[in-house]
């Protein structure tokens, strides 16, 4: 192939726009249409336009295929939706947490059994101490209530929106875990050898036991439980026990349904089920997730 001297491409070719004219301005975009294909592919002496088309051409490609090859070495960072809004500092370390949602009010209790009771976007306006011990509280919707225990403890305490006791219900076993559906308004509780259904009554400010699940082995630990919110004759009670997970029917007087054993190489550490998906979601010791 012959080289003319008119498709020869200078070295030190320059575009210069003195005023902003419809010409200036495409000359302008000429050129820095030019300066990115001199990026790409720089000029060599005695390339013709056609030759130097081609070499453009790879290199373009080459740019592309080391782009999507660095993209696919390169962490994803994924968002979750979360926006930090504030810190709620305390003096003692907290021991539990909990969110009343007709009120709209965040509740934390310390080591030293004082309540602070903070607003939904973390500002504090309540602080005092109660004269009761417990470590965990779960806050019931239907009954505008809480429920407090203690882990490896015996009693159940009621408490009001104020968090003022009142009753008190006692447990054959202790308790290692507590749930409730919110749609029939029961309370669950497990333990060793144990799982329970409890009931709102007297004006729902006493729980009073409802039936024991069937077939549970005495020396069997009960450790975490997950509840389908459901009202239908099939209400599913899952529960942990070590690498296994066990789920009753509620409904039909806490049978056993079936077991998931060996889920994961270590213990269960957390369980959780997600209704609107028909999903129960374990994670293992180990830092394993699953879904099931």
């Amino acid at each position: 192939m012959t080289s003319d001297e008119s498709d020869i491409i200078p070295e030190n070719s320059q575009t210069t726009v003195d005023e902003v004219t419809p010409a200036a301005s495409r000359a302008q975009s000429n050129y820095s249409t030019y300066r990115t294909k001199l990026s790409i592919a720089p000029v060599k002496w005695g390339e013709n336009r056609t030759q130097y088309l081609w070499r453009l051409l790879r290199c373009s490609i080459r740019r592309t295929i080391d782009a999507v090859a660095r993209a696919d070495d390169t962490d994803i960072e994924r968002s979750h939706g979360l926006h930090f809004i504030r810190n709620m500092n305390h003096d003692i370390q907290v021991k539990c947490i909990a969110f009343n949602i007709k009120k709209k009010e965040i509740v934390s209790v310390d080591h030293d059994q004082t309540v602070r009771v903070y607003y939904s976007d973390g500002r504090i306006y309540k602080k005092f101490k109660v004269n009761f011990q417990f470590d965990q509280l779960f806050y019931c919707i239907n009954e505008d209530e809480f429920v407090a225990w203690t882990r490896d403890g015996k009693e159940l305490h009621v408490l009001n929106a104020n968090i003022e006791i009142l009753s008190t219900s006692t447990c054959e076993y202790q308790i290692t875990d507590l749930s409730y559906n919110d749609k029939t308004s029961d309370v669950f509780t497990c333990g060793k050898g144990a799982l329970t259904v409890w009931l709102f009554r007297f004006n729902r400010k006493h729980l009073v036991p409802k039936f024991e699940c069937q077939n549970v082995p005495a020396d069997l630990n009960l450790n975490i439980l997950a509840a389908e919110q459901t009202d239908g004759s099939m209400q599913r009670l899952f529960a942990t026990a070590g690498f296994d997970v066990l789920t009753y029917n509620i409904g039909g007087e806490g049978q056993l349904i079936h077991t998931k054993q060996d889920l994961h190489v270590r213990p269960i550490v957390a369980m959780i089920y997600i209704d609107q998906r028909d999903v129960l979601v374990t994670a293992g010791r180990d830092g394993s997730s699953l879904f099931s």
